[in-house]
């Protein structure tokens, strides 16, 4: 094997990793389930992250009773460094191994590098974090647990009027970014079936004073500023209202949610609310137990970056282990077929919230958590949960 990663090493030194080592009573057989991640260059920090939460997964459940029969779960983990060609090789040692079931990439590039290899040898995926809706479309082969990027804004819609009980918004974007659009749009289609009224502006690129849109919104007595932007706008809009009376709460995408908003924010009253995957908070008992699995090991909290904080790619790695051992149950066996032919059928209740999925493999979600900034604290903390529906 080219690359047997030292993560792999380092999972028997945690507790009750992956059964490394272990013997089960009644164990009959073997159910292999591969991890494709990057646990080495440019996303290695979000790769560990979302490893973790697997393996955290597997500890809490080791064993499987499939057709009568006890199998013990065992992870196979390969580093695909970060790179395209690296991950298809991964994938395919993964295949090769007898993996009935793969989960990840972190990375929407390197999880299409993997893709033919997945489809040839007829092994599902199912990636936690990847936001790229062509990966899972028109690839029976390949699912995706995370919602796409735009449901930030339908979610934030729903937050805006239901929770916040605003009747207007004033909705901030660059021009010619698709990004931004593809979230307006999406927040405009939830605000109009709830009866939120929707003003919008585009700043050019490169803007620097957004003084007067700021002033717009207070004028029309808008009740939030929905912005979502790039990050680089986000701290310059909140440093000027920052130096104006009344502004109104702002509502933005995760791409908000950085030190520097925190930072911009310092000293001020401005409420701030960012869309999240997961939020610290929204499930106590994962919480806990994974910060006390964390602890444990030195080897696990220098993964998460040294800290027992609790990430959303660590709450979806751990939701997408549930979601492939729920298919393995549902179809009552360790058998690769029979697990890609049941999971399109999989609707679980994860710890980042209910899923099931879509006829193309992408999640079906009618929720996502919000979190708002404390300044003070220097931190992110759950403000609640935005429904759709």
């Amino acid at each position: 094997m080219k690359r047997m990663i030292p993560i792999l090493l380092a999972a028997c030194l945690l507790l009750g990793l992956g059964g490394c080592g272990r013997k089960h009573k009644e164990e009959t057989g073997v159910l292999k389930v591969g991890v494709l991640e990057p646990l080495s260059g440019k996303y290695s920090a979000a790769g560990m992250r979302e490893t973790l939460g697997i393996q955290y997964a597997n500890n809490v459940k080791q064993t499987v009773r499939l057709g009568g029969k006890n199998f013990r779960i065992e992870l196979m983990i390969k580093d695909n460094g970060s790179d395209a060609a690296q991950s298809a090789q991964a994938a395919q040692e993964l295949v090769d191994a007898g993996c009935a079931v793969v989960l990840g990439s972190r990375g929407d590039e390197l999880s299409a590098a993997a893709s033919d290899v997945f489809r040839v040898a007829g092994v599902a995926a199912v990636a936690a974090t990847c936001a790229d809706a062509s990966l899972t479309k028109g690839n029976d082969h390949y699912f995706r647990i995370g919602a796409l990027p735009e449901f930030q804004g339908s979610a934030l819609a729903a937050f805006a009027r239901k929770t916040l009980s605003v009747k207007s918004a004033y909705c901030l974007v660059e021009s010619g970014n698709e990004e931004d659009a593809a979230l307006l749009r999406a927040f405009r289609e939830t605000a109009d079936a709830l009866e939120l009224k929707v003003l919008t502006a585009e700043f050019p690129s490169n803007s620097t004073d957004f003084t007067p849109y700021l002033e717009a919104a207070k004028a029309e007595n808008c009740g939030v500023i929905f912005a979502p932007c790039q990050l680089r706008y986000a701290q310059r809009i909140v440093e000027q209202a920052a130096e104006m009376e009344g502004t109104a709460p702002f509502l933005a995408d995760a791409r908000w949610r950085d030190v520097t908003i925190l930072g911009a924010a310092e000293e001020t009253d401005l409420a701030i609310y960012v869309s999240a995957a997961y939020a610290e908070g929204a499930d106590t008992a994962f919480d806990e137990g994974f910060k006390a699995w964390m602890t444990e090991s030195v080897d696990a909290l220098a993964y998460n970056g040294g800290t027992d904080a609790v990430t959303a790619e660590s709450v979806l790695g751990y939701d997408a282990y549930c979601a492939v051992i729920a298919a393995a149950e549902m179809a009552g066996s360790a058998d690769k077929a029979d697990i890609l032919a049941i999971l399109p059928r999989v609707s679980i209740d994860g710890s980042a919230g209910r899923f099931s999925f879509d006829e193309d493999g992408g999640a079906v979600r009618g929720a996502l958590w919000v979190e708002k900034a404390d300044p003070k604290a220097g931190a992110w903390e759950l403000a609640g949960k935005a429904k759709v529906g």
